[in-house]
């Protein structure tokens, strides 16, 4: 379809109002602006993908099941200050990119919970514990950096001088 004819089809669909009122019911401005950022697809795979997703929550929603799924702020920022020598971040901010590791926790706990009835769901997460150290004498975080901390902590200690990865 040329792009003038998908633009009026989308119009006439009033697609832009659905995802407008689909993203206001979602977990937090970033999913919101995801949400709001969505644009259909003619690939066949991808739809038949999505649909097993979207079919398999819905099995979830009949049986009563409900998924913790909570909001995260937009930590992009800040993450990426992380990558210059000597920067530093708000306590905001670090408050913020706490609360974002804590939200992946529950909802990777959510997923493996119902990976029996849902299992393509479960498995659409990606896998972050091929980024994960086993080195006791290093805290490391994808999101923050290496911490000279013993032993490792959920966050370092007062003085604890944090640098990026460099491979990151």
């Amino acid at each position: 379809m040329n792009p003038a004819a998908a633009a009026e089809a989308l119009g006439s669909l009033e697609f832009a109002a659905v995802l407008e009122v689909i993203a206001r019911r979602a977990a937090g401005p970033v999913a919101a602006a995801r949400l709001s950022a969505l644009r259909p697809s003619d690939d066949p795979e991808f739809v038949a993908g999505e649909l097993r997703l979207v079919g398999e929550l819905l099995s979830l929603l009949r049986r009563g099941e409900r998924l913790e799924i909570p909001g995260v702020a937009d930590i992009r920022s800040a993450v990426a200050r992380l990558r210059v020598d000597g920067s530093v971040l708000e306590l905001s901010e670090l408050i913020d990119i706490r609360r974002t590791l804590a939200a992946g926790r529950t909802v990777s706990a959510e997923l493996a919970r119902v990976a029996e009835l849902a299992p393509t769901l479960a498995n659409s997460a990606p896998d972050r514990s091929t980024r994960r150290s086993n080195d006791a004498s290093s805290a490391r975080s994808p999101m923050t950096g290496s911490c000279s901390t013993a032993p490792v902590r959920s966050s370092p200690p007062p003085g604890a001088r944090c640098t990026p990865h460099a491979n990151d």
